[in-house]
């Protein structure tokens, strides 16, 4: 009941249970609770996940910067083409797992799709609302 109805008893104004957007509304109250659970947990992923970058991002500018201060002075000597080559190997071997993953999930969406599933999900999914 939404907070600006009359529920004092002597008012003589007994709530309409019948409209019909309050029963939509208290129909639906399962799934807009999971959704705005959904939303917030989502945001909070995306918030800690942009801190966490800039942190790493930060990080390895600031060691960056530290070791080639000390190669300027003279106090170490950085092989730049080895670090480039490891750091060539290490893209390489992470971008061919995420291609593969990424593979493996295309598949499987399109075998979703190919049994046309997708039709029968969203009915399933607006059986659920009413």
């Amino acid at each position: 009941m939404p907070f600006w109805s009359s529920s004092n008893p002597n008012s003589g104004d007994s709530p309409d249970d019948s409209d019909p957007i309050n029963d939509l509304i208290e129909k639906s109250k399962p799934i807009l609770e999971k959704l705005t659970f959904s939303s917030f947990m989502g945001y909070c992923s995306a918030v800690s996940a942009k801190k966490i970058g800039k942190s790493v991002a930060f990080i390895v500018g600031l060691s960056f910067i530290g070791l080639q201060s000390l190669a300027h002075m003279g106090y170490i000597a950085v092989d730049w083409k080895k670090v480039e080559k490891s750091a060539m190997d290490l893209i390489d071997t992470v971008s061919t797992r995420l291609s593969h993953r990424f593979i493996v999930m295309r598949n499987s969406c399109m075998i979703f799709v190919d049994l046309n599933m997708v039709d029968n999900f969203l009915l399933v999914l607006l059986r659920c609302a009413y």
